[in-house]
């Protein structure tokens, strides 16, 4: 379980250059969890010397933030992006590992299914359990190459362009060169739903594509027939249209700017690192649908609230099913709970006692609400310049009365807003940068959008008039409520 310490103070100046990741929606802490041991135990066992920095995660209700030195990141994640990214040699060979990491989930996920569960004994169900979770951390350790290289390799890019290209163009060609090649699991799961005629085999094999941190459920049949429906019949072409012109403009920056082949292989690498980032976010919904038919016959065995086994990590509920611990320990964490891990992994678990005050402290700042305008990173120009209606979503899952051509405004976006983007005019984000996910969507989509302006979505309230300019960078109040 780590220590609980209430007397704690993390290393993290409240008052520095902080990184944050979120707020988010978190109801499901297990599946999330996951992850932590193969960035701060794997990661540094597959390439010693290279590490995150120390974090603190906050929970508090139904939200969780996640927080660096931001800094120190960009070091770290630097040195492992020059180092293990930007090789090509390298970045092939982790990759490989990496899918073949994918491949050893996939045959213990075929034994995952609840009729072939029931006919397990309780030790065989906590061998499956161990050994599932040995094969996520292996996952994690090698899906943390491009994870945390994406952190310093923008800075890295534009550095090595700013000799090329004048500083007014540079948001603009950085755009274009960092734009991926290859298909994300969202266009090629509508491809193929574009072109099938058989939509229950189509839904048995993207039933996961719903889930999230903050809910695993199970895409009905109706609803990828609902989503077809809306979709062009010639989606593939053009889809592959855009990515020839994608490439061609990169050609055109290249010969435009006389941009080194040192320099152009930078951006490739960043781009390769998008690609590879998002077929992890699909093998993470993959794998957390089958986690949840375990923590489903665990529960049933055991008589167990899913609600409590989901505020557990998994060696926790390997803890529980041996013995060692009761679900009773845990419950306090219902009422928000955080984790602090240092530069060496030890990690210490922080009562929920403690939490409004840490969130008071490191989660919100203090801005000038009474200002009309500010600034972001341009992630895509899209149309340019838009306006349209404000609508701060904090919760994709609870949207039901978002109008086409509102501008979408949140802390951030995770794969469950890509079905709220697609109606949206425009994109404002408080995090994030080039490669973020925000980013990523908004060009595939060719979405206006301005990531990382930090005070987002608390200079703006529901139903203000805006004005997005992704040529600049600047989000102009028109009218306030």
């Amino acid at each position: 379980m780590g220590n609980d310490r209430s007397s704690f103070k993390p290393h993290l100046d409240p008052k520095g250059d902080i990184f944050k990741w979120g707020p988010i929606p978190m109801r499901l802490f297990l599946p999330f969890a996951n992850c932590l041991n193969g960035m701060f135990v794997y990661l540094p066992k597959i390439h010693p010397g290279y590490s995150w920095p120390s974090v603190l995660i906050l929970v508090q209700g139904t939200q969780l933030v996640w927080m660096h030195d931001f800094p120190q990141l960009r070091r770290n994640a630097g040195r492992l992006f020059l180092d293990h990214m930007l090789p090509k040699d390298k970045r092939k060979k982790t990759r490989e590992l990496w899918q073949k990491a994918c491949a050893d989930l996939h045959k213990l996920e075929n034994g995952i299914q609840p009729r072939k569960m029931a006919s397990l004994s309780d030790s065989e169900v906590l061998t499956l359990w161990n050994e599932f979770h040995k094969k996520i951390d292996i996952f994690w350790g090698y899906s943390n190459i491009p994870e945390l290289s994406n952190y310093g390799s923008t800075e890295i890019l534009a550095e090595r362009l700013s000799h090329h290209v004048p500083e007014k163009e540079r948001a603009s060609v950085m755009e274009i060169l960092t734009a991926p090649e290859g298909l994300s699991f969202y266009q090629e799961e509508e491809i193929e739903l574009a072109e099938t005629r058989d939509l229950s085999e189509h839904q048995k094999k993207y039933q996961w594509i719903k889930n999230s941190f903050a809910k695993i459920e199970i895409a009905s049949v109706e609803f990828f027939i609902e989503r077809q429906k809306k979709l062009s019949k010639n989606l593939r072409q053009e889809t592959m249209d855009r990515l020839r012109f994608i490439r061609q403009e990169k050609e055109n920056v290249r010969d435009r700017y006389d941009v080194p082949e040192e320099v152009m292989n930078i951006a490739q690498a960043i781009a390769d690192g998008i690609v590879w980032q998002d077929a992890r976010k699909k093998e993470v919904w993959i794998y957390m649908h089958h986690e949840n038919l375990l923590v489903d016959e665990i529960c049933r065995r055991r008589n167990i609230r899913k609600e409590d086994l989901l505020l557990l990590t998994h060696g926790e509920v390997t803890d529980l099913l041996g013995g060692a611990v009761h679900i009773e320990q845990f419950r306090a964490r219902s009422r928000g709970f955080g984790l602090y891990y240092d530069d060496d992994g030890n990690h210490t678990w922080i009562p929920s006692e403690k939490i409004p005050e840490y969130w008071k402290t490191y989660a919100t700042g203090t801005v000038d609400t009474s200002t009309r305008e500010f600034k972001g990173i341009v992630a895509c120009k899209g149309s340019g310049l838009v306006s349209g209606t404000v609508r701060i979503i904090l919760d994709p899952r609870a949207v039901d009365d978002f109008k086409k051509g509102d501008i979408l405004v949140t802390t951030m976006t995770t794969p469950e807003y890509v079905f709220v983007m697609k109606e949206a005019a425009a994109v404002v984000t408080d995090t994030g940068g080039l490669t973020s996910h925000a980013a990523i969507i908004s060009r595939e989509l060719s979405l206006p959008c301005i990531v990382g302006t930090k005070v987002a979505t608390q200079v703006l309230k529901d139903g203000d008039m805006v004005e997005v300019d992704a040529e600049r960078g600047i989000v102009r109040i028109i009218q306030k409520i």
